[in-house]
């Protein structure tokens, strides 16, 4: 029997908050010996959102189940916006069209349009996603520290 392959895993984004504040942008500045000024601030904070999300992604679902999903996700789409544009009387399509707005507007104030320029959206999204996910994979368990680190000493050199 031939050894299996692992596969790459995935992870889920769990959108975590955090702050600084300014007593420890102050504490930051002591230990670096040096001011940080706001754009370095900002850019600091945007890699450690970016690092914790990363953090978060690595190891926890496998790559290709979840691009079975999406692609689930996309067929589905195809089929509803098929269904926008399927044959039929055009009196009864557009009634139908009024009753599921009366609908929509009800619980989200969107019309049937606009519900069909979101699906529109999704689709697309679905198409692009496998990509992301692939780029996303992660193959070892530090590889968010570790472009999180590269990140900051950009930016320390920069500022």
């Amino acid at each position: 029997m031939s050894p299996r392959k692992s596969e790459l895993r995935i992870g889920l984004t769990v959108r975590r908050t955090f702050s600084v504040s300014k007593a420890n942008w102050k504490k930051l500045e002591k230990a670096y010996g040096r001011d940080i000024p706001e754009q370095a601030r900002g850019k600091i904070y945007t890699a450690t959102e970016t690092m914790l999300r990363g953090a978060d992604e690595e190891h926890s679902g496998r790559l290709s189940e979840i691009i079975k999903r999406i692609t689930e996700f996309k067929r589905a789409a195809s089929i509803l916006l098929a269904l926008f544009t399927a044959p039929g009387d055009q009196r009864s399509i557009h009634f139908a069209a009024e009753c599921i707005e009366v609908g929509l507007t009800e619980l989200s104030n969107t019309t049937f349009d606009e519900y069909h320029d979101y699906t529109m959206a999704f689709a697309g999204a679905c198409k692009r996603a496998p990509d992301i996910a692939t780029s996303m994979s992660v193959e070892g368990t530090r590889q968010a520290w570790e472009i999180w680190i590269k990140d900051l000493t950009v930016i320390c050199a920069r500022y």
